[in-house]
């Protein structure tokens, strides 16, 4: 989905190991409602009401409101369950089995108090699911990872011949 939002960046105010229901308000984009997930040999996307740049390339009618748009396909089981809906002010999640960069398991004890996060007891009120849990960052990178990579290859004056 073209606004999706990064699961670090979602505020969690219910949440039972794996569905999570956060506050979205990310503007423009929530405005609509707009979903995609897979549910063992079924695929879906939709949306509905979401705003479209009509100066974007490849938009050559200006459109500038998908009213409904929507695809189902059967594809070969990947997951159990894994789904992403947003509901205006509202992003619902579940995963069967936790995917800890889209549905990590999470548990509320009240409204917006995490008691339990990533498999460990941690409290937060009010927090963003990025400061909870390790290794998520708010934007979709990922944290706390260096990455070396050594090439050992030919030197650059050299060229290749076929």
């Amino acid at each position: 989905m073209s606004t999706k939002t990064h699961v670090g960046a979602l505020k969690p105010f219910s949440a039972c190991c794996c569905m999570i229901s956060s506050c979205f308000l990310e503007w423009p984009n929530c405005i609509g409602c707009e979903g995609e997930g897979e549910m063992l040999c079924i695929e879906g996307s939709w949306k509905a009401l979401k705003t479209m740049d009509a100066n974007a390339d490849g938009n050559e009618d200006s459109r500038c409101c998908a009213c409904l748009e929507a695809g189902v396909y059967c594809i070969k089981p990947k997951t159990c369950i894994q789904l992403q809906q947003q509901y205006f002010c509202m992003d619902v999640r579940c995963s069967l089995p936790c995917n800890k960069q889209e549905v990590p398991c999470l548990c509320t004890w009240l409204p917006c108090c995490v008691l339990f996060a990533d498999w460990k007891f941690k409290f937060g009120c009010c927090k963003q699911i990025h400061e909870l849990i390790d290794g998520i960052e708010e934007n979709g990178e990922a944290s706390g990872v260096d990455v070396v990579v050594n090439v050992n290859g030919a030197p650059s004056d050299v060229e290749m011949a076929r």
